[in-house]
């Protein structure tokens, strides 16, 4: 009996004497009230660590490692190390040989889905819009948006305005080319497209400002401040609401100014309305309060 525990005894300090493995690791996540045990994955010399999406990023992490009997490891247990895939701990045990483990960070999230009621809507340019969605990541670092014009599949990426667990709302340039567009929904390891086409169209456009506004004769040039630029077709001005509407011609625009000249048959006096004209919003006849009013001179 004796002989048998004193065999025993040898294998089991044989067998210790030569593994170099790891068996625990925990860390305490204060950013996300957590503790996380890793899985050590001996096959691939890997210590695994599920991570949800939604959980806070964090940069640094002092894992509490145990190892077998009179094996050791670098960097040593309780060591503040980079968390991020690939940071390396090397263990020797008591023979000598080494192994060397790599952090892995195992992103885990649930698949997300678009609520959507309809399959068309009408949107205009420089506004929010909105989807309803579920299980999308609410840090922007892992989330983003774009819109996907249908008929050249040019993609042009979004502000994502607001997010939360149950909606992602957006802001439409207003530079965007007016068409048929889908939105697109990346986030985390899901992209997805809503099931819905946005019909995007000019805004309704507006002046909020005029320069130069005094003593202009004909041939001088005059820029409208405002929105809803970009393909107006046809400017007239006139000096009262039931007045004559002038034709100025467009000389340029963008999708927040636009520049006309005052025309030779321009009647003198203070103009204070003006007639914009687009193939998205028809006619819209704005009027030109003070700071907007601009004055021709003979």
């Amino acid at each position: 009996m004796l002989m048998i525990l004193s065999a025993l005894s040898c294998k089991k300090e044989y067998e210790q004497y030569g593994l170099n493995g790891i068996s625990s690791f925990a860390f305490a996540d204060t950013a996300n009230a957590k503790t996380h045990t890793a899985y050590i994955d001996m096959d691939s010399s890997a210590i695994v660590i599920s991570w949800l999406y939604q959980w806070k990023d964090v940069d640094s992490i002092a894992p509490v490692i145990t190892l077998p009997e009179g094996a050791v490891i670098s960097p040593e247990s309780g060591t503040a190390v980079a968390f991020r895939n690939g940071t390396e701990y090397t263990v020797t045990a008591q023979d000598g040989t080494k192994r060397t483990f790599r952090l892995k960070k195992a992103l885990m999230q649930p698949i997300p889905s678009f609520s959507i009621f309809g399959d068309s809507m009408i949107v205009r340019k420089g506004t929010s819009n909105g989807f309803m969605v579920s299980n999308a990541i609410t840090d922007l670092a892992h989330t983003s948006g774009a819109l996907v014009n249908n008929a050249t599949a040019a993609v042009t990426g979004v502000n994502i305005s607001t997010i939360t667990s149950e909606r992602i709302g957006f802001d439409i340039p207003l530079e965007l080319p007016t068409g048929y567009y889908t939105f697109r929904l990346t986030t985390g390891r899901y992209t997805m497209d809503a099931d819905m086409v946005l019909h995007i169209l000019s805004p309704i456009p507006t002046i909020t400002s005029t320069a130069p506004a005094a003593d202009l004769q004909a041939g001088d040039l005059i820029t409208f401040t405002g929105k809803g630029y970009g393909d107006i077709a046809a400017v007239l001005c006139s000096l009262s609401y039931n007045g004559e509407y002038i034709p100025f011609a467009v000389e340029s625009q963008t999708a927040t100014t636009l520049t006309v000249r005052v025309p030779a048959d321009a009647p003198a006096g203070t103009y204070t309305y003006a007639r914009l004209i687009s193939p998205d919003t028809g006619e819209n006849t704005l009027p030109l309060s003070t700071g907007r009013r601009f004055t021709v001179i003979p």
